[in-house]
């Protein structure tokens, strides 16, 4: 992040093609908030737009 490594408890992973990242050490690097949607079994992660 800003040309320095960061480090995560999880690493990426390749499979069937598609690239898997933990989405916790994502979001922390970069301040976003993660919500948990129990009705979908899935994250939310805002984004604010650029001005």
């Amino acid at each position: 992040m800003d040309g320095r490594k960061a480090a995560a408890d999880l690493q990426p992973i390749i499979h069937n093609g598609r690239a898997y990242v933990p989405i916790r050490a994502v979001t922390a690097a970069f301040g976003l908030p993660v919500v948990w949607d129990a009705g979908t079994r899935g994250v939310n992660v805002t984004v604010a737009p650029e001005a």
